[in-house]
C-alpha cells in the first residue's frame, strides 16, 4: 500500500508510495514498524470490494476517470502508535495504529471507525 487510508465504511485496499518527507529509513534497518513510520504515504490507487471476485478501481494516481480524489491524502505512522492523516476533504484524522497477526496487517483507529487492512508488501518505497 503507499501510504494513507481513510475508508467510508466499503472494504476497501489502498495501493500508496512514499513521498519522503520524512527520511527514509535506513538500509540496515528493515523492521516493519521501521518502515511503516519512516515515510509520509500518499495514495498511488484504491479498490473497493477488493476481496470480492468484483474490485473496483476508484482511484488512480494521474487518472482521468476517478470516482474519488484521493490525491490530496497524506499518512503519517508514528513509532509510538498514534498516527495522522490529511483526508480529501483537508480534514485531519489522528488516531492510533498497530500490527496484527504476526505483522501481516495493521489495525487503524480513528473517528471513522476501525480499519483492518492486509498488508502485501512494505519495504522503503512501497506499503501496500
Amino acid at each position: 500500500m503507499y501510504p494513507s487510508c481513510v475508508l467510508s465504511g466499503i472494504l476497501a485496499l489502498g495501493i500508496f508510495c512514499n513521498s519522503c518527507s520524512k527520511p527514509p529509513a535506513t538500509s540496515t534497518d528493515h523492521s516493519k514498524t521501521r518502515l511503516l513510520t519512516a515515510h509520509t504515504w500518499i495514495y498511488q490507487a484504491y479498490y473497493t470490494k477488493y476481496n470480492t471476485a468484483d474490485p473496483g478501481l476508484v482511484y488512480q494516481r494521474g487518472g482521468n476517470t476517478n470516482s474519488l480524489d484521493l490525491s490530496a491524502n497524506k499518512v503519517n505512522s508514528y513509532i509510538d502508535g498514534s498516527y495522522s492523516e490529511e483526508d480529501e476533504h483537508g480534514h485531519d484524522l489522528t488516531g492510533t495504529w498497530q500490527f496484527i497477526n504476526n505483522q501481516t496487517q495493521t489495525v487503524v483507529y480513528n473517528s471513522y471507525g476501525t480499519y483492518t487492512p492486509d498488508i502485501l508488501r512494505l519495504d522503503d518505497t512501497h506499503y501496500s
